[in-house]
């Protein structure tokens, strides 16, 4: 089976970000959070903006003096919070589309680099096949296209911030860097997990754990069984390609030494791709929740506690 058709197959198996989606769609379009979230919203609302202050930065100050410092005698030194380079000024203007066109310009780019790729590699072929757009996906180099065009967001970022006056184009260097360190832990998490991944590939462990469940594990409870383990592994390593680095060479082998039911060898499939999206939601040291609470302006923790209750 070509792996992109599998790819494509598998989308109404991968429970997981499918409710996702529709829990997204549902708070939106119904203007009403769920359970936990609910009461995190409506604290949110009520303080005006909660935020958390390290000590290093202000000493004393908490939560409790918000508000109060027009009450405190003329002159008095006020604490003062240095934001870094990864907090806006509370002066930036909040403007939708600063934010909107770059990331639609990386979508964009990345579909568009996706289908070039492929076309122009289709017909390099001495028998290539036709010019479908599954064909054409299916030989497509996505990840120089999404190189590309995450340049080409961050250079629109920046051109973008500079023309308003937002930041100076140091601060935009800044703030790059302080990104960049960010994810650099995240990174590191994945190379070593696909470096994990190559090895149990090598030596052929998912073989050899088929051959040592042989049958004592009825082939349907794979899938559920697979789902749990991406939970847990994604959450653990805080990263869902990581995790599929390295589950994909110990489950494909052994769903196929189980049975030779295709529709349960992509259920299987489709557990490694929808449960490994739980740790780039859920886990604290992902690196879309960090950036998440960063945007936010949520400590990590309050954020991951809510989510996994909600």
């Amino acid at each position: 089976v070509d792996p992109f058709v599998l790819f494509l197959q598998t989308i109404p198996y991968r429970f997981f970000p499918l409710m996702m989606v529709v829990c997204v769609f549902l708070v939106v379009v119904g203007q009403r959070d769920i359970g936990p979230m609910a009461s995190s919203e409506k604290a949110s609302c009520e303080l005006g903006a909660i935020r958390e202050v390290k000590e290093s930065n202000i000493g004393d100050y908490s939560l409790d003096t918000i508000g109060k410092e027009e009450d405190s005698p003329a002159g008095e030194d006020k604490a003062t919070v240095d934001l870094g380079p990864m907090q806006p000024s509370p002066n930036t203007p909040r403007r939708w589309y600063n934010a909107a066109i770059p990331f639609g310009l990386v979508i964009i780019l990345t579909f568009t680099g996706m289908y070039l790729s492929g076309y122009f590699a289709i017909k390099g072929m001495d028998d290539p096949p036709k010019e479908t757009i599954t064909n054409i996906f299916t030989y497509a180099n996505s990840l120089n296209a999404l190189i590309w065009a995450s340049l080409a967001g961050c250079v629109v970022t920046l051109i973008l911030a500079m023309a308003q006056k937002i930041l100076t184009l140091v601060e935009c260097m800044d703030s790059w860097v302080a990104g960049t360190k960010d994810v650099l832990e995240p990174t590191i998490i994945l190379i070593l997990a696909w470096a994990l991944g190559s090895v149990v590939a090598d030596i052929q462990t998912g073989r050899f754990l088929a051959q040592a469940i042989g049958g004592g594990l009825p082939p349907h409870y794979l899938p559920v069984l697979t789902m749990v383990v991406a939970y847990v592994m994604s959450y653990a390593t805080g990263t869902s390609f990581g995790a599929m680095g390295i589950l994909f060479p110990l489950v494909v082998p052994t769903a196929c030494q189980l049975t030779q039911d295709d529709n349960i060898r992509m259920q299987a499939v489709a557990a490694i791709l929808g449960g490994c999206v739980f740790g780039n939601i859920a886990s604290p040291i992902a690196d879309t929740t960090i950036l998440t609470s960063i945007a936010a302006d949520c400590d990590i923790q309050v954020s991951v506690v809510v989510f996994v209750s909600t």
